[in-house]
């Protein structure tokens, strides 16, 4: 291709070559001016878009720009000099995000801060880790509002340089840049209205600027931003001023030098009363409200920082720790499993060095464990280890205040509102399914009346065509044979003409009496007027394709669902049922029993029963564990060792039992070959029909006198042959006749329930001795029963479980089982 294109570019390149010499005399104004125009590009692009800020005598603030405590996460560990952050890296808080938040934010001009990286620590990779998504040493600058968290994430109030290059604002994300880690960097707020670049943040790296301005959200815009920054496995050092560490190519003041009119400061936090600081230990019960309770708490408090593994959790997702479940899946709220696939993380380290550390930071505290603030052992060993701190338990159990039913509602009326939006928008959408599949269907009817027109149209037309093609050959026909003959034309034409003229008279009216027959039949029948008038309007039906066009409807989906309120009943709802429940129902079922409410002498300074007084509150739990004794099990209740005994002892028994069975069985067998047992029942005769059994009985009435006198006969002969025996030959007789004696029992009217003995209810017969084995199962399910009702009892020893829920008897037989 380039061969073949070279012939082309050597011919257009003639003509200009051949211009070039002829104007070669002449100077070329263009050629000169070229460099110079260069040269202003080249300078507009280095043109820095930020001009010097001038000199202003306003006041300026008087506070050093810091970070404080309750104002950094609680791994952040501040140095002595400057404002020098480290991060604890042992265990799981290698993955974690380390956050700060200046304590002077911005909300008018034009200001900058820097940062700059002063060690990397090296921190050990498990090989175990299948979680490789996370960066080791990250760095994020920017700003942030008051109300967002402290670490820089896809917070809607946040914005930030991360070191990867990129600019964050909420959920997007733009590359910028290269990496930074190995920089001065520095970001610079725009809040000036006079400047081109009003409302916008940008990066410098050493001085130079490595990216246009961005736009602030419109989330962030009229708020006041305080500098923030998170990082990962390394030591920063922040620079609020007064000079910057690195020349910018403009002058501009930092954040240390804020104009008092420009900039907010945040106090430093009082010094506790009494000098100790507070650990809050919540007291509530599950899914009666205690996270939401300290979500009001926190909002309105938020120099207190959480201690729990929902706080864990969300930090975490907030680091942008790939969770292969992701962070809806949990199991409860209380303890969720972490579940990150990284050992340092799903072994609870962070946990251990928080419980550590804490105590030891200048901060209050919330330690919110559902469970174990709500059982003794666990209190007692927790408030051990605040031993510098006021330790206050807050109990949340009884009415809520109105602040915590309001925010029920609140809750209660958006997942209604949710519920009902999904409805409306799953019922629009099906209508608009049916919608289009109609107008499909009248479409494909439309198209195909417009094809059957369409060919009747053309049938006419090429019937029409042909009845001309042939009427012009007749009439030439004609005239060539008239004109052979010698006779007019016109008048053989006419004649013909004539003929055929009646002819299609006589066709019409045959074709007109048909019809009216056929419609005074079709008149006739049922059903004739709607018919008659499906014809008529077929008939009216306009040949216009347009006017069967239908109007386009508008779509149902732009409409706004309808909004819903709470009724009468739902406003008595004191708490909102959640998609995932504070507690496990494994934990609630092995621990609530052990439920109770803290007191001083536990080591608490202050117990403050919030919602209700002490005594309604210790009532409202009696009952509230109560109710759950009912219905719930008792997931670790093991089986005792009278059960084993005596559950050894039916099986002996019934082992016996089986053999007794056998026994008589094998007795009864060899008696019955000789003659039928008076104790055992013999299958009835087959029945005849009645004809039969009255012959029957007539002939044996009969033969009876008969049968009596040959039988007296045959007694006396045999009496006369047989010798007299001895008295040894009759003691066996007179032992089988005892046998006979002993096995004439009546077993149809023996009274079950009355017997002593059932292995023996008279004449040694065993009361089971016709049982087969749906039988035997019955006895045995019904005696498995009995012993598990009385073992239940004995092995739970509580007096409010006296026995099992129909509901939960499947898991206590597979227990005992």
């Amino acid at each position: 291709l380039k061969a073949a294109s070279r012939p082309k570019r050597l011919a257009m390149s003639e003509p200009a070559a051949k211009k070039a010499k002829t104007d070669e005399e002449k100077p070329d104004e263009t050629e000169a001016a070229a460099p110079a125009v260069a040269a202003v590009v080249k300078e507009e692009e280095k043109k820095e878009l930020e001009e010097d800020e001038p000199v202003s005598k306003k006041p300026k603030i008087q506070d050093a720009v810091v970070f404080h405590v309750t104002d950094t996460t609680p791994n952040v560990l501040p140095a002595t000099a400057g404002n020098l952050l480290t991060a604890l890296s042992e265990g799981g808080f290698q993955y974690l995000l380390a956050g700060a938040r200046a304590s002077v934010g911005l909300k008018s001009g034009r200001y900058i801060f820097e940062a700059k990286i002063v060690e990397f620590p090296s921190t050990m990779e498990d090989p175990r880790n299948a979680n490789t998504r996370i960066q080791k040493q990250l760095l994020r600058i920017g700003f942030s509002t008051a109300q967002g968290p402290l670490v820089l994430c896809n917070d809607e109030g946040q914005l930030y340089f991360d070191s990867d290059g990129s600019f964050r604002s909420g959920k997007t994300r733009v590359p910028v840049t290269q990496r930074f880690l190995h920089a001065t960097v520095a970001v610079l707020l725009n809040l000036s209205p006079e400047s081109p670049n009003f409302n916008t943040v940008s990066l410098f790296r050493d001085g130079v600027r490595v990216c246009p301005p961005q736009a602030l959200p419109d989330s962030m815009k009229g708020k006041t931003l305080y500098p923030s920054l998170s990082f990962r496995n390394v030591t920063v050092h922040v620079n609020f001023g007064p000079k910057p560490l690195t020349a910018l190519p403009f002058v501009c003041r930092t954040v240390q030098e804020a104009l008092v009119n420009d900039a907010e400061v945040t106090p430093k936090p009082p010094a506790p009363k009494g000098g100790k600081y507070e650990v809050l230990f919540p007291v509530g019960l599950p899914d009666e409200g205690p996270f939401e309770a300290l979500d009001l708490f926190l909002e309105a408090n938020p120099q207190y920082t959480e201690l729990s593994d929902r706080s864990i959790l969300t930090w975490a997702e907030r680091s942008d720790i790939w969770r292969p479940k992701g962070y809806a899946a949990r199991t409860c709220n209380d303890k969720p499993d972490m579940g990150f696939g990284m050992p340092a993380m799903d072994d609870l380290s962070v946990r251990r060095i928080l419980q550590q550390v804490a105590p030891v930071q200048h901060r209050n505290f919330v330690v919110m464990e559902v469970r174990g603030n709500l059982i003794k052992e666990e209190r007692l060993e927790a408030v051990a280890r605040w031993a510098g701190f006021t330790r206050i338990a807050k109990v949340l159990i009884g009415d809520p205040p109105a602040d915590f039913r309001k925010r029920t509602h609140e809750i209660l009326l958006k997942q209604k509102q949710e519920a009902a939006d999904a409805i409306f928008r799953a019922d629009r959408f099906e209508a608009k399914r049916k919608r289009l599949q109609e107008k499909a269907a009248k479409d494909q009817a439309r198209a195909q009346r417009k094809a059957v027109r369409h060919a009747r149209r053309a049938a006419a037309e090429l019937a029409k065509r042909k009845e001309a093609e042939k009427k012009a050959k007749e009439e030439a026909e004609a005239k060539a044979a008239a004109e052979a003959k010698g006779e007019p034309a016109a008048g053989a034409t006419e004649a013909k003409a004539g003929d055929e003229a009646k002819e299609e008279e006589v066709k019409k009216e045959e074709v007109k009496q048909e019809g009216e027959a056929e419609e005074t039949k079709a008149k006739e029948e049922p059903g004739a007027d709607v018919a008659m008038a499906g014809q008529e309007a077929k008939k009216e039906e306009p040949e216009d394709e347009e006017s069967e066009e239908e109007p386009e409807q508008p779509d149902e989906m732009d409409e706004d669902p309808p909004a819903v309120e709470l009724t009468a009943e739902e406003k008595e709802v004191n708490f909102a049922k959640k998609s995932i429940p504070d507690l496990s129902q494994f934990l609630l079922n092995t621990s609530f029993a052990k439920f109770s409410l803290p007191e001083k002498s536990e080591g608490f300074e202050e117990v403050r029963f919030e919602w209700s007084k002490e005594d309604k509150c210790k009532d409202y739990l009696r009952q509230w564990i109560l109710a759950r004794k009912l219905t719930t099990r008792i997931e670790d209740l093991t089986p005792s060792a009278w059960f084993h005994v005596q559950f050894q002892k039916w099986q002996k028994v019934n082992l016996e039992w089986h053999n007794k069975q056998a026994l008589w069985k094998a007795t009864a067998g060899r008696k019955s070959a000789d003659g039928p047992v008076r104790g055992i029942p013999v299958p009835p005769p087959r029945k005849a029909s009645e004809a039969q059994a009255g012959e029957g009985a007539a002939a044996a009435a009969k033969e009876e006198p008969q049968k009596m006198d040959v039988d007296a006969e045959k007694k006396e002969e045999e009496k006369e042959e047989k010798p007299e025996k001895t008295s040894e030959e009759k003691e066996p007789e007179k032992a089988e006749e005892k046998e006979e004696a002993k096995s004439e029992f009546d077993f149809d009217g023996l009274d079950v329930f009355g017997v002593e003995d059932v292995c023996d209810i008279g004449n040694g017969m065993p009361l089971f001795r016709e049982f087969g084995f749906e039988d035997w199962a019955m006895v045995t399910l019904r005696l498995e029963l009995h012993l598990l009702a009385h073992a239940f009892r004995r092995d739970a020893a509580d007096p409010d479980r006296t026995g099992i829920h129909l509901d939960h008897l499947g898991f206590y037989y597979q227990k005992y089982y």
